[in-house]
């Protein structure tokens, strides 16, 4: 079936507030919110169900889990009820699991845990134990039954990940059929990792157990004695923590959850790993603790991971300083010690750490840190720290980012036509012009456009009304474009020759929204890219807003929004054309917000009301 079944299964809420505060970028307009299957689709997917081929089948339920709602749970667990094939049985299992697991009826899935079919066993097994409902003394019996190493890992795994819920009525003694051998090394790990879940139980057989698997010569099974949460005088994790094999080392950060501060202390006090990997981990540890102490141990592991030679330790490390549990003292003191280290990338999450957390404080040393800078990366997020803390409107700043202005990093450059904008620096008007119109780097160019939003000037009309001559095809000069839209609905004319400007620059939009970059002469019709058409929908009802006497501003604006708000199912031609607007989901939802911005009305961020669904069956026939 050559159709997606995305198009016609699934309505499409956009969710995002018709906003002036900067322009619609691409990120925000392929964000979709929850998704919602009609009543009647989902009639019309019962009926049309068993017509489908079994490829055809399985395409379908996992569509539909992106619904996630009652309605879609109810027709996978009909069709549950229903189906043969064991691989859309697998599917319609796991695309359960996307559903609310509270409402999934125990029954419903238990019998598909004997089922005969191992795909569909371990299916039904990866989800049955996830249910509120899941009776696992009822899976205590078929641990002992069952053969099936596949089916046992997923058994296992299942008590594992529900603990204390699981060891309820789950005899931990029948864990101990695997120990020491008598499975195979994945199922015995397995069955390790699931025993040591239960911390309350401890008793010789268990404790030996650990310690077998910890002295073993397999790598797997060493990894599951390293899996004990618990580091006390009980278990091995601190002679594990010093294996040969990166993979055990790691276990042991991973497998950390809680403890007193000298256990802590005790595995952040190791020396700094060889393996990156192992060093990952040890920083991560620290973000699933409930509050980072303050110990001079953890500085020093976070201090050392910001300057780490590997990127993934220093992602780690920024995103623990970024945590919710990290305090705000603590963070501001490891900030201020980065932002004074010798190493470019120490520096580097300093700056942009200050921003997230708005370190005001730190500002001034900022200010005094960033001129000595070289690495282009670390002088943009310092001159966007500024942007973040400090005051709009002081003259001052053009002299400071003057030496920056013409630097050979297009990086730096565009941070500082940024900073222009947005610190509304006084006198800096000709600079975000030359920046807009002379750089050679369209990110440069597209940063100044945005700027004169920031900072609207009537000086600016000019330039934008000029931009949307150059339709060429780079994401960056597109971005130029949209950032133009969006300025010029920012800036109040004051004479009849901004007026005229503003004129000109509403057809342009108009022309931009509705004409092709590649006429159809040449065989393929292109238009221009959605965040400029989007940009321009939201300019169009601006501008009609502010001039509401412009007839043909008005009358132009409001063929263009009528245009774009059409239901997708209707064929749409403009009259100077005569071929078809690139109606999408996106502008045809920020085309009804612009109306209704227009008519006075809450801007509503609704579903899609696609019409005319035809029934599977003649897709099908239709297709073929």
């Amino acid at each position: 079936m050559s159709t997606s079944l995305a198009t016609y299964v699934l309505l499409f809420p956009l969710w995002f507030s018709l906003t002036q505060q900067a322009p619609l970028t691409p990120k925000q307009l392929t964000i979709h919110g929850p998704t919602e299957l009609s009543e009647k689709l989902a009639q019309i997917l019962v009926a049309g169900y068993d017509q489908l081929t079994f490829a055809e089948r399985s395409q379908l339920v996992y569509e539909i889990r992106r619904d996630c709602g009652p309605r879609a749970q109810r027709l996978l667990l009909g069709w549950l009820k229903q189906e043969k094939d064991p691989f859309v049985l697998s599917a319609l299992l796991n695309s359960l699991g996307f559903t609310k697991l509270e409402t999934i009826p125990e029954s419903a899935i238990r019998r598909f845990l004997t089922a005969g079919n191992a795909m569909v066993q371990n299916a039904a097994m990866r989800l049955y134990g996830r249910l509120p409902e899941a009776d696992f003394a009822y899976l205590a019996t078929l641990c002992q039954e069952t053969t099936d190493p596949g089916f046992q890992i997923a058994l296992l795994e299942a008590v594992a990940a529900r603990g204390d819920t699981a060891f309820a009525t789950f005899p931990s003694a029948t864990l101990l059929q695997f120990a020491n051998g008598a499975a195979s090394p994945a199922v015995e790990a397995a069955a390790l990792k699931a025993a040591l879940s239960n911390p309350g139980k401890r008793d010789a057989e268990f404790i030996h157990w650990q310690s077998e698997a910890a002295a073993s010569t397999n790598v797997i099974l060493r990894c599951a004695a390293a899996s004990d949460a618990h580091v006390n005088s009980f278990t091995p994790a601190s002679t594990l923590a010093h294996d040969s094999e990166p993979a055990v080392r790691m276990a042991v950060f991973q497998a950390y959850q809680d403890g007193t501060s000298e256990e802590l202390q005790k595995l952040l006090g190791l020396s700094a790993d060889s393996d990156p990997a192992v060093r990952t981990a040890r920083v991560e540890l620290l973000g699933r603790l409930d509050v980072i102490p303050d110990l001079p141990v953890v500085r020093r592991i976070l201090l050392e991971g910001f300057a780490d030679d590997w990127a993934q330790v220093r992602t780690a490390a920024e995103t623990v300083l970024s945590g919710e549990n990290m305090p705000r003292e603590l963070a501001l003191e490891l900030a201020t010690a980065a932002l004074a280290a010798p190493g470019d990338s120490s520096r580097l999450i300093a700056y942009r750490q200050i921003i997230a957390r708005q370190f005001s404080e730190l500002l001034e040393a900022v200010r005094i840190r960033l001129p000595q800078e070289t690495l282009p990366e670390n002088i943009a997020a310092g001159v966007r720290v500024i942007i973040a803390l400090k005051a709009p409107g002081d003259a001052a700043d053009l002299d400071y980012l003057r030496p920056f202005i013409a630097h050979k990093s297009p990086l730096v450059r565009g941070a500082v036509a940024e900073a222009l904008g947005k610190l509304q620096v006084p006198g800096s008007e000709p600079i975000i012009i030359q920046f807009a119109t002379q750089d050679k780097n369209e990110k440069v160019q597209a940063y100044a456009f945005e700027s004169m939003g920031f900072f609207p000037q009537r000086v600016f009309l000019r330039t934008i009304a000029e931009r949307f001559q150059n339709r060429t095809g780079s994401s960056d000069a597109a971005r130029s474009r949209a950032a133009a839209c969006w300025a010029a609905a920012r800036i109040k004319p004051a004479t009849p020759e901004d007026l005229e400007a503003i004129d000109q620059i509403a057809y342009s939009i108009f022309y931009l929204c509705t004409q092709p970059t590649i006429p159809q002469g040449m065989g393929m019709i292109v238009f221009d890219a959605t965040e400029v058409i989007c940009n321009g929908l939201v300019a169009t009802a601006r501008l009609m807003k502010l001039y509401p006497d412009h007839e043909a501003l008005i009358e132009n604006g409001r063929k263009l929004l009528n245009v774009y708000k059409a239901p997708l199912s209707e064929v749409i031609t403009t009259s100077s054309s005569g071929m078809s607007v690139p109606v999408e989901e996106v502008s045809t939802s920020v085309a009804q917000q612009a109306l209704q911005f227009l008519n006075d009305e809450e801007c509503t961020q609704t579903a899609l009301n696609i019409q005319d669904f035809a029934p599977i069956l003649s897709w099908k026939k239709a297709d073929e």
